[in-house]
């Protein structure tokens, strides 16, 4: 069907919150899609990546990004401190506050709204299925980008594995997964 303003105005626009409400809370984080559930979105898009210990978590980047992440004892991760996602267990990535934006980043003066909320963490791709479930959510649709890199392979896991690890009870939901490389939606509003 081609593009046009006559076709797009047919079609009803969903409004999807973009990692969560990222641009109000926390992204990527179970307060993020929370937040996005109580604004009523169509539906959340999230990303996945896999853990050294093979869980799914959420999170955009293929390393703890700076401008979100603080250590144990609330320090600000550094560019020569960063490893990548893949190398850590879930639990190690659990020991990061993800829950607050790096004052004075040009990713903190982009949202300038953003509530800070201190101890968040990176859940697990279960974790949102089941806050999905608890909140009766059944209307609203998940697209899930699996973050992996053919051209970064020290980065990230193959695509392959990543897929096998997504539990077969998360079939009966409306998820649509996606690879990064292959996306192409018409007719949708990103929130934030």
């Amino acid at each position: 069907m081609p593009c046009d303003k006559k076709s797009l105005s047919q079609k009803k626009v969903l409004v999807i919150g973009h990692r969560g409400a990222s641009g109000l809370y926390p992204e990527n984080t179970l307060a993020g899609f929370e937040r996005a559930l109580d604004i009523g979105v169509d539906g959340i898009e999230l990303d996945v990546l896999m853990t050294a210990d093979g869980v799914l978590c959420v999170h955009h980047f293929y390393t703890l990004k700076p401008e979100i992440a603080r250590t144990p004892d609330k320090k600000w991760l550094d560019n020569q401190s960063i490893i990548p996602n893949k190398s850590l267990t879930f639990e190690e990535l659990q020991t990061y506050d993800v829950g607050r934006l790096k004052p004075r980043t040009r990713y903190a003066l982009k949202y300038p709204d953003h509530k800070a909320i201190d101890g968040k963490r990176i859940p697990a791709f279960h974790q949102v299925i089941d806050l999905m479930k608890e909140r009766g959510v059944d209307h609203t649709k998940l697209w899930v980008e699996i973050k992996t890199s053919p051209e970064q392979p020290d980065m990230t896991p193959p695509t392959e594995d990543v897929v096998r690890q997504v539990p077969k009870k998360f079939s009966m939901m409306k998820i649509l997964i996606r690879g990064l490389y292959c996306f192409h939606l018409i007719g949708t509003f990103w929130l934030f």
